[in-house]
């Protein structure tokens, strides 16, 4: 399972990238362009998955605010980071 999270998490970030490159994700990063910095590229990218990035928020949410987390939530979580992925 962590080994899901530290692949979605290298994924998600890649397709950050591509986006902030000008290419329209799911692929390898272009020659870097003139970057209009982290969180206008994050903010990008999140508004290109608006509705499963808000789903994504509140599942996090959720989690932080229970006493404690077992591994069938840890298990949702990651089908719901990997839904992000998706194209």
């Amino acid at each position: 399972l962590m080994d899901d999270f530290f692949g979605h998490q290298r994924l998600l970030a890649q397709d950050v990238l591509v986006l902030a490159e000008g290419g329209e994700g799911g692929g390898k990063p272009a020659r870097r362009r003139k970057a209009n910095g982290q969180d206008a590229a994050i903010d990008a990218w999140a508004h290109t998955r608006r509705d499963l990035v808000d789903r994504t928020d509140r599942l996090i949410a959720d989690l932080r605010a229970g006493d404690a987390v077992d591994l069938a939530m840890l298990a949702v979580a990651n089908g719901q980071i990997r839904g992000l992925l998706a194209r």
